[in-house]
């Protein structure tokens, strides 16, 4: 975490690296944005897993839409399945004492952009008297059932306890072990 955030900055300079668990993806997302209209070739790299991609994506999405096709994204595999990352190309996880940075950049500079449907799903609200709908936008699959109860019991475990989710191992058992309980 801290080291790859400190060698990125090193490497790429302070301007061009956004700590989105410091301050979310928006600021970043602005940036490029502006890049963009200045005519520079953009491109971002999630350092995370499928969870920060969509976050990323979901920025875009509301925040900066005529941009949707203009900023690619890259992939750092740094989660937990990283579904995304081995689906475009990116790998499943990123070993920092395999791969040197310098080396993933120069691939992420050098890529051939492809691009991915968004999928926006709106869903009905009832329950309160009033009407409402909900909408997510999705990058990769939708699930409901048995798989979707154990990501839901992850995601507010790693919410409320993030000290006990240290890397990509360690998340797996968690997903183990909330499964063997569901």
């Amino acid at each position: 975490g801290k080291e790859l955030l400190l060698e990125l900055k090193q490497q790429l300079g302070n301007a061009c690296v956004f700590d989105m668990i410091e301050e979310g993806p928006r600021k970043g997302i602005l940036w490029a944005a502006t890049l963009i209209d200045a005519s520079f070739d953009v491109r971002i790299l999630v350092c995370g897993g499928d969870g920060s991609v969509g976050w990323v994506a979901h920025t875009i999405y509301h925040h900066a839409l005529k941009y949707i096709n203009a900023i690619p994204i890259a992939i750092l595999p740094l989660g937990t399945g990283n579904d995304l990352a081995r689906s475009w190309g990116w790998g499943a996880s990123y070993k920092h004492h395999k791969i040197r940075l310098a080396k993933v950049l120069k691939r992420v500079k050098n890529a051939q952009i492809a691009y991915h449907y968004i999928w926006k799903l709106h869903v009905p609200e009832f329950g309160d008297g009033s009407e409402g709908e909900k909408s997510f936008i999705m990058l990769n699959y939708f699930s409901c059932g048995y798989d979707s109860q154990i990501a839901h019991a992850f995601h507010e475990k790693r919410r409320v306890e993030p000290e006990l989710f240290s890397s990509q191992t360690v998340n797996k058992l968690w997903y183990l072990n909330l499964g063997d309980r569901k």
